[in-house]
């Protein structure tokens, strides 16, 4: 939609974050995305987004878990949302996180 503004501010790579622990031989690539809305509120619970590695391989966005609560982004209002992948160690060094071309009225992972 065109009046949803993403805009990276960050990215990461952790062993764990918020209690949240990678597969084996994984890590986490955590991306701190900071959304604008320009126009209608939206819900948001994480973005369509994925993790393009070093090798070229796509990793999703993990689903966000129950203690991230779902937030309303109000018209003409931003705020910070933090995804995460969960990406093999030895690819996660490079690579970029890219979204969706689109974003539903209601941004689910």
């Amino acid at each position: 939609m065109s009046d949803i503004d993403r805009t990276i501010t960050a990215v990461g790579v952790r062993r764990s974050e918020g209690g949240r622990l990678p597969s084996p031989g994984h890590v986490l690539v955590v991306a701190d995305v900071s959304v604008s809305s320009r126009g209608q509120g939206v819900v948001i619970g994480s973005l369509p987004a994925v993790f393009v590695a070093s090798d070229g391989s796509e990793h999703r966005a993990l689903p966000v878990d129950a203690s991230s609560a779902t937030a309303v982004l109000e018209p003409y209002t931003t705020r910070p949302v933090r995804v995460l992948f969960d990406v093999p160690r030895k690819v996660a060094l490079s690579g970029q996180v890219r979204f969706a071309a689109s974003l539903p009225r209601t941004i689910a992972g």
